[in-house]
């Protein structure tokens, strides 16, 4: 497994592929640190124990991955923002986006998130980004068949899926990770 061919530590991860608020959200903790440490102190092994047993249930049996922490990738025509892996793993048989959490919740609703960017703004283009999330998954013609969906869930769907086919790889695979704080139970 490469991670940027550059980094071998939470530190290297910070300097070279920081997350959107900087050192603000990088504490021990929150998800991105987290998955900084999970992905590198792994006693030796190239991938972490938990992420090699689910890719062995896909055939994939080795660790030759290009990492890519905090990959954007552009999935619609509607401009600003595409959607920001907190990791991209790339193979030659599979791509895998990797979601973390550090115990909370996986944002908004589709509905939640529609009707708050409209509130902000009458130009917002995100009731066309969800009507194109409804249409491109599911076949839907309209956001309001999917608003219980959460829209952090549909958009990293997205994004997975337009890397599978910018690599033109045949199979994707969305992982949720989450870090739980020491003494919760679940």
């Amino acid at each position: 497994m490469q991670i940027l061919g550059k980094i071998k530590d939470e530190f290297d991860w910070l300097k070279f592929a920081p997350p959107e608020k900087g050192e603000e959200q990088w504490k021990d903790g929150r998800s991105a640190k987290e998955l900084a440490k999970f992905f590198t102190q792994h006693e030796g092994e190239k991938l972490p124990r938990k992420i090699a047993d689910i890719l062995k249930k896909y055939d994939i049996f080795d660790d030759d991955f290009c990492c890519y922490p905090e990959h954007e990738t552009k999935f619609d025509e509607c401009g600003g923002k595409g959607r920001q892996h907190d990791l991209l793993m790339v193979h030659k048989d599979i791509v895998v986006g990797i979601e973390a959490k550090a115990d909370e919740p996986l944002g908004d609703t589709v509905e939640i998130t529609v009707k708050n960017a409209l509130k902000n703004t009458s130009k917002s283009r995100v009731p066309e980004r969800a009507d194109g999330l409804a249409k491109n998954i599911f076949g839907y013609n309209s956001w309001d068949e999917i608003k219980d969906f959460r829209y952090q869930l549909l958009t990293a769907t997205a994004g997975l899926l337009q890397e599978a086919v910018n690599r033109e790889i045949n199979r994707a695979l969305l992982l949720i990770i989450t870090f739980m704080k020491k003494g919760v139970d679940r």
